[in-house]
């Protein structure tokens, strides 16, 4: 009976240290697998900063270097150049009346230089 027991106690112990040999491998393949999750979330996190900047540079290339952009562009031109031709037309409109004013003295004055 004692040899049973002996033999049943070393069997077991056997089953122990193969039991444990397998438990660390199945820690290492655990610990693996969680440190998949950490380069998942890392991947995931690259990912949507490249999405942001993805959507940056298309706003900027939108609003700089569009086609709409550009006719924006020319429309504030056009205003532009319209409001400086309105300067410049009563600039030259109060020049002319200034001129004329000064030739209609000219004229009740008898018309240009007297000789005495």
């Amino acid at each position: 009976m004692v040899q049973v027991l002996n033999a049943s106690i070393y069997d077991t112990e056997s089953q122990l240290k193969y039991y444990d040999e397998q438990s660390k491998i199945v820690i290492v393949y655990c610990k693996d697998v969680g440190s998949l999750y950490n380069a998942f979330f890392f991947i995931l996190v690259a990912s949507l900063v490249i999405l942001l900047s993805e959507l940056l540079m298309f706003a900027v290339h939108t609003k700089y270097f569009s086609a709409w952009n550009y006719e924006l562009e020319l429309m504030d031109q056009e205003n532009e150049r319209k409001k400086l031709e309105n300067k410049l037309k009563k600039i030259e409109s109060s020049m002319n009346s200034v001129d004329n004013a000064a030739t209609t003295n000219n004229n009740s004055d008898g018309g240009g230089d007297k000789k005495d």
